[in-house]
């Protein structure tokens, strides 16, 4: 397995400098490089917006009682296509930015099935499928309290002016 990674490895950065020299050939050196510059900068950008925003959409879907799947594959192909733009090279970038388009993202979600719990649906056999029910702290009913006030007296007991109480 190490060696399959070390290939994979090996055959991706070779493609990613052949093709580069390929479209600098025709687009030219300088743009090639202020491309893959601004694709890194929008690589950044990327990570930085949307880790904010996955926490907020499973937050959302955990105060419906949804399925938080969905924002789950979101949320991490939104941050591989970030890391995708952040390398430097055209065949990264290229999934990177196939990446930032919904139906892509859509279209390599596993067949997990939708299966709402109240009207009991039916998974797939052999599947697992887990809940997350959240459950609002509900106040008593009947008036509200005012906040208890505790009334006593007190005495300072510090020092005088001459060592006494």
């Amino acid at each position: 397995m190490p060696f399959f990674i070390l290939v994979a490895t090996i055959t991706v950065i070779v493609a990613e400098i052949v093709v580069f020299v390929e479209v600098s050939k025709d687009i030219g050196t300088l743009t090639a490089i202020l491309l893959c510059v601004l694709t890194t900068m929008l690589g950044m950008t990327v990570l930085r917006t949307q880790s904010g925003n996955t926490a907020a959409v499973i937050r959302e879907r955990l105060e419906k009682n949804e399925s938080l799947l969905e924002g789950i594959y979101d949320g991490f192909f939104m941050l591989l296509a970030g890391l995708l733009l952040l390398l430097p090279g055209f065949i990264s970038d290229a999934a990177g930015l196939l990446l930032l388009l919904p139906p892509v993202r859509h279209l390599l979600y596993p067949d997990a099935p939708v299966v709402d719990g109240e009207t009991g649906g039916k998974a797939k056999e052999g599947t697992r499928i887990f809940y997350t029910e959240t459950r609002r702290k509900t106040r008593r009913a009947g008036p509200k309290q005012p906040p208890q006030t505790i009334d006593a007296e007190y005495k300072d007991i510090t020092d005088d002016k001459d060592g006494k109480e």
